[in-house]
């Protein structure tokens, strides 16, 4: 009888408990991770499309002033065009002119605060 409980006991290995319970935290940090990950892939989206359309008003107004009259509105507002490269927007975005001047409100997708382009007063005061 003592030889099988010295069988038993050099046994190697993990048990089935031991397994769950690495299985479980694992679960656990991966769902604490997944929406980290999506927060800041939103957060660099919206930069992104931000940047992008900083830069499309710039061309945008760069033209108005060299050949006259209004700056031009996308025909498509979900996507922009910038030294000839294209590029489509994660959020959306609102194209008006007033007064020979562009202004673009964009709002990015996941709930951000909308932004204005150009920034500060446009009220003309």
């Amino acid at each position: 009888m003592n030889i099988v409980f010295k069988k038993l006991s050099k046994k190697k290995g993990f048990t089935l408990m031991e397994m769950m319970i690495v299985v479980a935290i694992i679960a656990i940090m991966i769902a604490i991770i997944i929406p980290t990950f999506k927060g800041a892939l939103d957060s660099a989206y919206a930069a992104a499309d931000e940047a992008n359309l900083r830069a499309y008003y710039s061309e945008a107004m760069a033209n108005s002033v060299l050949n006259g009259g209004d700056p031009e509105k996308p025909d498509d507002g979900s996507k922009i065009t910038v030294n000839g490269v294209e590029y489509t927007l994660h959020g959306s975005a609102a194209y008006k002119v007033e007064k020979g001047q562009l202004i673009i409100t964009y709002t990015p997708n996941g709930g951000g605060s909308a932004v204005t382009i150009p920034g500060g007063d446009n009220s003309g005061k």
